[in-house]
C-alpha cells in the first residue's frame, strides 16, 4: 500500500505494562489523489465523489492493541535422581 510509506508510528505500554498499544497514522500520497484529491465532489474514475484531499493530509489510522501475557518461569531442578 503506497500510503504506508508516509506514516507516523506511536506506541506505548498501558495498564501498568500489561497492554501494548500501537497507532500508525496514514497520510495521503500522490497515488491516492486520483480517487481522493481535488476537485471535491468531482467523480473519480470509479464513479464516486472525490473528497478534495491534498498530499500530506491525514488519511486515517490503524490501531493495534495487544495484551501482553506476563508469565512467570518457575525454576526446576534438572539434576537427575
Amino acid at each position: 500500500m503506497q500510503a504506508l510509506t508516509h506514516m507516523t508510528l506511536t506506541d506505548g505500554l498501558t495498564e501498568q505494562g500489561q497492554t501494548l498499544w500501537i497507532v500508525m497514522l496514514l497520510y495521503y500520497v500522490l497515488a491516492c489523489l486520483t480517487y481522493h484529491g481535488k476537485l471535491k465532489g468531482d467523480l473519480d474514475i470509479s464513479g464516486y465523489p472525490k473528497e478534495g484531499h491534498r498530499k500530506g493530509d491525514l488519511a486515517g489510522a490503524i490501531t493495534v492493541t495487544a495484551l501482553l501475557n506476563l508469565c512467570s518461569v518457575q525454576p526446576t531442578d534438572a539434576t537427575p535422581s
